[in-house]
């Protein structure tokens, strides 16, 4: 192990727990609905009655939540009582198993041969930068693409000797039972291994039974939430691909994925990802990282409802696809597209790591700092009118340390009212023109926003208008 990998490493270790540090939140609803809420029932913090209707349909695996539930009964023994410390290490479980992925991943780069350009290479493994936020979200698509990524990566390492490949079926199997559609990947990449003689029959048998031994337990972790013996892994796929249930979301075309990737991947860093990844396609198509990549992006294109967040197997491994397409590249290449793809990876990085997942979570922290014990917390009704019948509502109980609900203002005059009867009150808006109204009538200071505040001077394209404007206040008279 050669100093530069251990500097490396010691840095990536850095980014990573910034990233856990300051990315809280999350990147869809799904992290916290279903899995904290999940946990908080398994805690006995709140009924199944306050669920969404997932858990009534069974379609949700327990086995995360139940880890996490370990994490949050020693959390609590140990005398930790905030919520936002213990969701830091819900996200750090993550991170760590990403991590080691990417040191496994690391030594495989060092001592393959073909790999030309060993420290860019590690550079672009640890670093692009939609890597560490992804790899900090407590979520079953990240927690199983990430384990997945650490058994594919010590496979690479070990020269898919016989005990890799055994690590690699126990793993699976646990992945599994996080979500069950990592077996679209695992099960192809096992073939390959099996058809090139990579794996004997005998090590696939034992792998499978293994597999096979652990993927069988998922009734009995599920007893434990549900009370019933039942395969959600069936429950899921019968509810969303023969029920309908997963049109509600919305459906895309066979190349939706292109789209999105295309977008929300950022320009030319979505170029890379196709081109790097049509080239492991086509120049390794027998390999197993290639067929398992391409018959998991496949299956998925051929389901309606997408999200990147299903990909995140491809995700994890780009980096390991990307080094491949650069090192294919011409010398003459190589060189000016690594160093603009560099330069502009690291301006992005910054914003991502420091960045909140879900900005709000910055305004149910400071109100857990701020709030006086019997202090209520003020909302506005939208647009000052209670014609509107919506206003804001701050629904992650998780995140409230002495639980609250929102008392609303109907107008900026009764705000003025509560503000004199109470002489000091929290109040929390999100939309622009109440920022506007409260900042003219002058007696509001701000305590935390979503945004700071010079942000809101440059309203390009009217970003802000139709953006969720978070302001916490604290209004005296």
């Amino acid at each position: 192990m050669n100093s530069f990998f251990k500097i490396w490493f010691i840095v990536t270790i850095c980014v990573y727990l910034v990233a856990t540090s300051f990315s809280v939140g999350f990147h869809h609803p799904d992290e916290h609905y279903q899995i904290i809420d999940y946990v908080r029932y398994l805690l006995g913090q709140v009924s199944s009655l306050n669920l969404t209707s997932e858990f009534n349909l069974h379609i949700r695996h327990i086995f995360q939540p139940l880890i996490y539930t370990f994490i949050a009964k020693f959390f609590y023994f140990s005398g930790g009582t905030s919520p936002f410390l213990l969701s830091f290490f819900f996200r750090f479980l993550s991170a760590i198993t990403f991590v080691t992925a990417l040191f496994f991943s690391g030594l495989y780069l060092l001592k393959n041969p073909k790999i030309k350009h060993k420290k860019v290479s590690l550079i672009v493994l640890a670093f692009i930068w939609y890597l560490p936020y992804f790899a900090v979200r407590p979520s079953s698509d990240t927690l199983s693409a990430a384990i997945v990524f650490l058994t594919i990566a010590i496979l690479l390492y070990e020269d898919y000797s016989k005990r890799s490949f055994l690590i690699f079926s126990v793993c699976s199997g646990f992945a599994y039972l996080i979500r069950y559609q990592t077996a679209l990947i695992i099960a192809p990449i096992v073939l390959s291994l099996l058809l090139s003689q990579k794996i004997s029959y005998r090590q696939f048998g034992w792998g499978f039974f293994l597999f096979v031994m652990i993927a069988l337990c998922e009734p009995l972790f599920n007893y434990v939430g549900y009370h019933e013996f039942v395969f959600t892994s069936f429950q899921h796929a019968y509810q969303n691909i023969f029920n309908g249930l997963a049109k509600e979301f919305g459906v895309m075309p066979v190349w939706g994925y292109f789209q999105l990737i295309g977008l929300k991947a950022i320009p030319p860093f979505s170029l890379l990802l196709f081109f790097a990844y049509f080239h492991l396609w086509r120049k390794k198509i027998w390999s197993p990282l290639a067929i398992g990549t391409l018959c998991y992006f496949i299956v998925f294109s051929f389901i309606g409802h997408k999200e990147i967040r299903f990909l995140m197997p491809l995700v994890f491994l780009s980096p390991l696809v990307v080094i491949y397409f650069l090192n294919d590249l011409p010398e003459k290449y190589y060189q000016p597209m690594v160093k603009f793809l560099l330069v502009f990876n690291f301006i992005i990085l910054p914003f991502v790591i420091f960045s909140p997942a879900y900005k709000p979570i910055k305004i149910y922290e400071k109100i857990s700092t701020e709030k006086k014990e019997a202090e209520k917390i003020y909302v506005l009704w939208d647009n000052f009118s209670k014609s509107s019948k919506t206003h804001l509502t701050l629904e992650l109980d998780f995140y409230k340390q002495s639980f609250w609900k929102e008392s609303v203002l109907e107008t900026m005059n009764d705000l003025k009212i509560a503000t004199t009867q109470n002489s000091s009150l929290l109040l929390v808006t999100s939309r622009l023109s109440e920022y506007h109204e409260i900042k003219r009538w002058g007696q509001c200071l701000p305590l935390a926003s979503a945004y700071p505040e010079i942000f809101l001077k440059y309203n390009w394209w009217n970003w802000a208008n139709r953006s969720a404007i978070w302001f916490l206040w604290r209004c005296e008279v």
